[in-house]
């Protein structure tokens, strides 16, 4: 029996569960596996996709959050980008996502099931009104419609903390559901650190996302609130391929925000501690100084390992070129993007421009013509498409949900659960920085399970927010 339950009602997840008609998970399930087959597995997509759908079918059968759970996981794994052999298939999610949503909201309507409240839902039912209006205004502009569902998906996939919220009764079910995300984070900085072994050089792209980093500061946060050394050092080892993972990426934007969302939540951390101001700056201080021995180290121990013998010095070769402003550096290239994508932001500053539009502008230098759906700023990007509105609605929603969480989720008393909503908090916070630098929130590999986070610390908060008593642990 579970221990949280809506007042006068049965368990919300086991109401919905129950019904055998209108399996819109499970639609949605396989058609997020028919993207990941149609982009890795070409030849083989109608055999794949056959034998998951019995197995998905089975589990949706028993709990529909395992499929929910899985949609998930296996978001993590879409190529990243808009791949011309995904954009079909993302366009089709698009429109069974807006199903999905519209359908779990009015199945609890009419099944007199009670939604469970949350500040984060105004900013939410904002967010995803101003996404679809963006996608009506590209397909009324004539812009490719595959390329908007594309961008769509991205952003409804905050949708997910609706369902998280409403489906998973504890912080129990939470904890089950992360193991799950640890095991693929796991395959994915495998299946990532064997191509680099095979290349022999940085190839970035979809095998190193920004996922198992994300799990990493999840679980360098159990690392920091654990109270027990051998779940301390479990944590920490589990840890290091996915860091050793986000070395080789090569990727500047997710290194800051890898960085950032480690500060700032080891600054959390350490004040909530009852020593005196003094004491806390310094062990924060020295925690970064150690910090910064322990990269250093386990890049050069890489380097030993990995066909790269000048792994620390590729390193710094990336970060210096975050600062060279010399004519075809990077950072110029970056520069000239940003002033082209501003003064075309300027023409629509309100509503943007819509999904599916596509930058054009010329290199100053090589007289070069640019053609490209994406900008390396998050912020510019939602700017661009959305307008300034939906960037202020976008920010909204991050500002009720920091602010909301942290107060609840400092009241915390369990250990791990702390670790947990704390790291997923680190997650936001993670990938806010990295879209400084890169197209972080056009894609569902990282909104999908960004989302799961959001809504896993609502339910965790509010859970300890009524009485620690109420947990199952």
């Amino acid at each position: 029996m579970t221990v949280r339950q809506v007042n006068d009602t049965k368990p919300l997840w086991l109401s919905y569960n129950q019904t055998r008609r209108g399996k819109a998970f499970l639609l949605f399930v396989l058609l997020e596996l028919m993207a990941v087959a149609g982009s890795l597995l070409l030849s083989y997509k109608i055999v794949l996709i056959a034998a998951v759908a019995g197995v998905i079918l089975f589990l949706d059968f028993w709990d529909v959050r395992i499929s929910l759970v899985l949609a998930v996981a296996f978001s993590t794994l879409i190529q990243y980008g808009a791949k011309e052999k995904t954009l079909f298939e993302m366009s089709i999610l698009t429109l069974v996502f807006v199903s999905l949503l519209v359908g779990v909201y009015a199945k609890f309507c009419l099944e007199g099931l009670r939604i469970r409240g949350s500040k984060l839902y105004l900013p939410l039912v904002a967010l995803i009104f101003i996404s679809l209006l963006a996608a009506l205004r590209g397909v009324l502009s004539s812009y490719n419609m595959a390329l908007a569902g594309f961008e769509l998906y991205a952003f409804l996939c905050f949708g997910v903390i609706f369902l998280v919220v409403n489906l998973f009764d504890s912080p129990a079910t939470i904890r089950r559901s992360f193991y799950v995300f640890v095991i693929v984070a796991l395959y994915s900085s495998t299946i990532g650190l064997a191509a680099y072994l095979q290349a022999g050089h940085r190839i970035g792209g979809h095998l190193f996302g920004a996922f198992p980093a994300m799990i990493a500061l999840v679980l360098l946060n159990l690392f920091f609130y654990s109270e027990k050394r051998g779940d301390r050092f479990l944590y920490l080892l589990i840890s290091i391929p996915l860091i050793l993972h986000l070395l080789c990426s090569f990727t500047r934007g997710y290194w800051l925000g890898f960085l950032g969302g480690l500060a700032i939540s080891y600054a959390v951390f350490v004040w909530q501690s009852r020593d005196s101001l003094h004491k806390r700056l310094f062990v924060f201080a020295r925690a970064i100084v150690l910090g910064g021995i322990l990269v250093y180290m386990l890049l050069i121990f890489a380097s030993k390992l990995l066909p790269f013998d000048n792994l620390p010095h590729e390193a710094s070769r990336r970060l210096e070129s975050s600062f060279t402003w010399a004519p075809f550096s990077s950072a110029f290239a970056r520069l000239v993007e940003y002033k082209a994508c501003w003064d075309t932001i300027k023409e629509n500053p309100v509503l943007g421009h819509g999904f599916g539009y596509v930058l054009e502008y010329k290199d100053p230098l090589s007289s070069r013509v640019h053609s490209q759906w994406y900008i390396h700023q998050s912020y510019l990007y939602m700017a661009l498409k959305m307008g300034f509105l939906g960037l202020i609605i976008f920010l909204w929603m991050f500002y009720v949900f920091f602010r909301d969480s942290i107060r609840k989720c400092i009241r915390i008393q369990s250990a791990f659960f702390k670790g947990l909503a704390f790291g997923f908090i680190g997650n936001a916070l993670q990938l806010l920085i990295a879209g400084l630098t890169n197209y972080e929130f056009a894609a569902v590999v990282n909104t999908c399970y960004l989302a799961f986070a959001m809504g896993a610390v609502v339910v965790i908060g509010e859970t300890w927010s009524s009485g620690p008593h109420l947990v199952k642990s």
